[in-house]
């Protein structure tokens, strides 16, 4: 496979701390670089680690009891349409 020039962004210490990399190990830039995709490549392709949830407010709402009237149970609701409906 061909080696393909192209420009990439880094901020300046990134820079610096691949220079001292190359300079340390006695390869360039590009093969640090290189090395580096190599082994994040093979990293991200093996299988997600699953983060543990983060419990939102909107998830501890439904099971706080504040009192007051609690709504009817699905079956409770389906039990009422139908009655209603054979009644007519």
């Amino acid at each position: 496979m061909a080696n393909l020039r192209t420009t990439i962004v880094l901020p300046e210490e990134d820079v610096k701390y691949i220079k001292v990399l190359a300079a340390t190990h006695g390869l360039t830039m590009s093969e640090v670089i290189r090395k580096s995709v190599k082994s994040t490549g093979y990293l991200l392709e093996e299988k997600p680690k699953t983060e543990k949830k983060k419990v939102g407010w909107r998830s501890v709402v439904g099971s706080l009891d504040l009192g007051g009237k609690k709504p009817p149970s699905r079956r409770q609701i389906y039990d009422k349409y139908f009655e209603e409906k054979l009644s007519r």
